[in-house]
């Protein structure tokens, strides 16, 4: 966040909404990958 914020203002806002939605995403794909691999083994 504070690196981020250390650019422009106009990037600095989506480029924090851009990695928290790809942490979110990545998070949420690895909780499933653990579901179907608990099922599987």
């Amino acid at each position: 966040m504070l690196l981020v914020g250390t650019r422009s203002k106009n990037t600095s806002r989506s480029d924090c909404y851009y990695y928290l939605i790809i942490s979110l995403a990545l998070s949420y794909y690895i909780y499933i990958w653990l579901l179907l691999f608990q099922q599987l083994c």
